[in-house]
């Protein structure tokens, strides 16, 4: 986030140099599609989106605010092109960040679990019919119920799954 500012900066910093202000615009404008890049590429959680929103409008709004040469253009006009472009860029850099967000949620979100562990496992706690206890199976700590009463530190097979809790019963 702060380098990013950092070289916002330095580029506004470039007009104060002599730099001329369109080349300046369109490396700012250049940036801003970066950065919003770098978010599809990256997934930085909208940061590199709002400032690409930024940086796309404030090169936009260079480019609007200093013609190549005199015009007959009247000012208010300049001014009205200037708030339109200024709007749409932010209305569009922030459709796209949430747009981004979403995605990056949906692709974050934990997958249900949706496989039934094999092999054998050991109780940890007293299980039953009633009594939802932990057992150890593949190295993984799963809720396990049984049909039948099993005591602790018995081997036991799985018979089912329902939900995120097993059904086991003993190896005979």
């Amino acid at each position: 986030g702060a380098e990013v500012a950092g070289a916002i900066m330095i580029l506004l910093g470039l007009i104060g140099f002599g730099i001329n202000v369109n080349l300046v615009s369109g490396i700012l404008i250049v940036f801003g599609m970066l950065l919003f890049i770098v978010e599809l590429k990256k997934g930085t959680h909208g940061v590199a989106a709002i400032f690409g929103t930024f940086t796309l409008a404030l090169g936009f709004a260079l480019t609007i605010s200093n013609p190549f040469s005199p015009t007959l253009v009247q000012p208010e006009w300049i001014l009205r092109t200037l708030i339109t472009v200024v709007a749409a860029t932010l209305t569009g850099g922030l459709i796209l960040t949430f747009v981004i967000v979403r995605a990056i949620a949906v692709v974050l979100r934990k997958k249900p679990v949706d496989w039934l562990p094999t092999g054998e496992g050991r109780t940890l706690d007293p299980i039953g019919p009633n009594k939802v206890g932990f057992i150890l199976i593949n190295g993984e700590y799963w809720q396990a119920t049984s049909d039948e009463e099993i005591d602790r530190d018995n081997v036991v097979v799985v018979v089912d799954r329902h939900g995120r809790v097993l059904k086991v019963k003993r190896k005979l």
